[in-house]
């Protein structure tokens, strides 16, 4: 019997990025209410779920990296003492690269953290500035650096289609991540769900890439990764073998999740 996985929504964020259509919010004022709301949520779950195993826990976001350390390591504690979860649970963190340091790194690590998705997005500072992102590249590549050497499977994120992005920058950000990274998620920026966005590339078309050179641009990039030895295993996803997101797998494959927080969805029959 494939085991369940358990998905947790942390709505917190510093700022919001200009391509941002998630449930997210930028007072924190509530987060203590709002975690213990989450365990009150938990603990009202039918008792039924008891016989289920969990073997995948994914705490995303919002920036779940902002979450104080020890508010982090007490959610997951909770968390643990409510199901069942396997001795080998990927317990993944979406993190941003201005979150993090050796300390931090330390600290989620210890929480019982073994997997970070890195949302990298680009190594160009123009095009990071361009949709609101908090970090530079030189802080996306030291955050790779850290994560790597601290031994978390490492995933990072990538957006193909961004304002002043190039056929060029865009090889670049995607070699730029190789050498650390066991997975790579590479989306493509959904214009339609942002205004302000949607408006620019209207006003502004020579800020953005083509339609028919975003698509060349995705099949060579899926080309790159495989020669790096990344497998394409789903439509935005590709990992070295033994690293696919395992919660992610379960809802290509309806295995059973559930969802706790605001906007978390679950399938559960």
């Amino acid at each position: 019997m494939t085991a369940a996985g358990l998905y947790v929504h942390l709505p917190y964020c510093r700022s919001r990025c200009g391509y941002c259509s998630f449930v997210v919010t930028t007072d924190d004022t509530t987060r203590g209410d709002y975690l213990a709301s989450v365990a009150r949520e938990a603990a009202l779950i039918p008792r039924g779920t008891d016989e289920e195993l969990f073997d995948s826990l994914y705490l995303g976001g919002g920036t779940p990296s902002l979450v104080p350390l020890a508010d982090l390591a007490r959610l997951i504690e909770r968390l643990a003492g409510r199901f069942a979860f396997a001795r080998d649970t990927e317990v993944t963190l979406e993190a941003n690269p201005d979150d993090v340091d050796a300390a931090r790194a330390a600290a989620w690590k210890a929480a019982g953290v073994n997997r970070v998705s890195l949302g990298v997005q680009s190594l160009r500072d123009t095009e990071l500035a361009a949709v609101g992102r908090r970090h530079d590249a030189a802080q996306a590549r030291a955050a790779l650096e850290i994560l790597a050497a601290s031994g978390f499977s490492l995933s990072a994120d990538l957006i193909l289609g961004l304002p002043e992005q190039t056929a060029e920058s865009f090889r670049a950000s995607l070699e730029g991540i190789l050498g650390d990274v066991d997975h790579v998620s590479l989306y493509l920026l959904e214009t339609e769900k942002s205004r302000e966005i949607e408006e620019d590339r209207r006003r502004r078309p020579e800020r953005y890439l083509s339609d028919d050179a975003q698509a060349a641009l995705w099949l060579e990039a899926g080309e790159t990764l495989a020669r790096a030895g990344l497998v394409h295993y789903e439509i935005s996803n590709w990992a070295r073998p033994g690293r696919r997101a395992r919660h992610n797998v379960k809802y290509w494959e309806r295995v059973p999740t559930l969802g706790l927080g605001v906007a978390a969805h679950e399938l559960w029959e």
